[in-house]
């Protein structure tokens, strides 16, 4: 058999939103893979769209959306590659109508199961001429909802020589809001699942949970392919004020948890230590106020940092936090997913607490490795006690695990060097 190789072999990258963790861990799991052989359409543009040969933005030529969203959301303009006009949100205020639709129309439309259908994806003559451009051998995506399914599924009729990838980096099939009828949702969605599953010729996941609770489920064998990170030593000092660190986006899975660190280090200061709560985000002013509240003097927001300072800012922090929303909705969602900061707080080598629920893959992760402070109980005072241990007790050995597991599980080179082998092997 001719041994395959990256510079001859191209991938399409199918993402539904390429920003943020889920570009990040692209981009980190292709990092052996030469930038002129990756190829991204999304049906979000961001930063790292730069970050790959072309980039085809599903606007309003593939997406059409239905009543009642059609009155209140419109596609922006289909285009192929970085727009140079492209606006980052901005702070602003939102308009009322905006505001009437975050508010009431899409709570409503999402309890009664019309909101993941509220737009359908079709391939547009541009859209097909330029896959026919590209030339794909692959197309990578990790799928995220029913409209992206039904989409992977078109692409597949109009061309069945290109062979398909799924990487599964969350169970979408449980959305991350509540429905009435959640089980007829769930049929649904798993039914274009299998479909999708049917149709492709390669399986990934990001968790081992995730790989043995699919292969059982849907009898196709998954590899888990962690968030790769780069592993560096650092000789940054501490931060001369004790300090927690939090570093990524501000949002319904994490927002409870964020709060309750928030109230353990208000309850801290009030007994003489003082102690900051730094959080490093790309998050809009709104969306944190909305999320968070009235913030207290001890909570420090500041803006994000180029992803090669994380690592110092890690390293020179007394604590770093990994926050998970202990409540059921989002233990369903996040029950297989693995955070893309996990690996970069195990090998900073400070102390880390763990706030999540039980029975999802980051907790059996961390209890099973015994490297972090691990707290799945709500409540400040859980908090408190993790607090005292990371801050004030003897954590080498723990330190060490982490470092160990860092390196084994989510090195860079080894990661990406096995991740690319494994789709040239496809």
């Amino acid at each position: 058999m001719d041994i395959k190789n990256s510079n001859d072999f191209s991938i399409l990258i199918l993402s539904r939103g390429f920003k943020a963790g889920d570009a990040i861990t692209t981009l980190n799991l292709f990092s052996q893979w030469p930038k002129e052989n990756l190829f991204c359409a999304s049906l979000t543009e961001s930063e790292y769209a730069k970050e790959v040969a072309d980039f085809y933005f599903l606007g309003d030529k593939e997406v059409s959306y239905s009543f009642p969203f059609n009155h209140i959301s419109h596609p922006s303009v289909s285009h192929r590659g970085v727009r140079q006009d492209r606006k980052e949100k901005s702070n602003r205020k939102k308009s009322f109508k905006t505001v009437c639709y975050e508010k009431f129309i899409r709570p409503v439309m999402q309890r009664l199961d019309l909101y993941e259908t509220r737009f359908a994806l079709s391939i547009s003559s541009e859209f097909e001429a330029w896959i026919k451009e590209i030339k794909p051998d692959v197309i990578y995506t990790s799928v995220g909802d029913i409209a992206m399914a039904k989409f992977i599924l078109e692409v597949n009729k109009k061309f069945p020589d290109i062979k398909i990838i799924i990487h599964g980096f969350d169970d979408w099939l449980s959305p991350s809001y509540r429905i009435i009828r959640e089980s007829n949702h769930r049929q649904h969605a798993e039914a274009l699942l299998k479909e999708v599953l049917g149709i492709a010729s390669g399986y990934f996941s990001s968790t081992e949970m995730m790989a043995k609770e699919y292969n059982d489920r849907y009898g196709y064998k998954f590899t888990c392919f962690t968030n790769p990170a780069r592993i560096t030593a650092s000789d940054c000092t501490l931060q001369p004020t004790p300090n927690i660190v939090f570093t990524g986006k501000i949002g319904w899975h994490n927002h409870i948890a964020l709060r309750d660190m928030m109230a353990a280090v208000e309850e801290i200061n009030s007994n003489v230590e003082q102690l900051y709560f730094d959080i490093f985000t790309d998050t809009p002013a709104e969306q944190i106020e909305n999320f968070l509240g009235s913030l207290p003097p001890c909570t420090r927001i500041h803006p994000p940092v180029p992803n090669t300072e994380i690592p110092d800012i890690l390293a020179s922090a007394h604590v770093v936090y990994l926050p998970i929303s202990i409540d059921i909705q989002t233990a369903k969602f996040t029950r297989y997913s693995m955070s893309t900061k996990m690996g970069e707080y195990l090998a900073s080598g400070t102390p880390m607490i763990y706030y999540g629920p039980d029975g999802i893959a980051m907790t059996e992760f961390l209890k099973g490795k015994d490297c972090a402070q691990v707290v799945t109980k709500r409540g400040k005072e859980n908090l408190i006690l993790a607090l005292n241990q990371a801050l004030h007790g003897n954590n080498e050995e723990s330190l060490k695990r982490a470092s160990a597991i860092a390196n084994q599980y989510f090195n860079a080179d080894i990661v990406s060097r096995n991740f690319k082998d494994a789709i040239l092997s496809i």
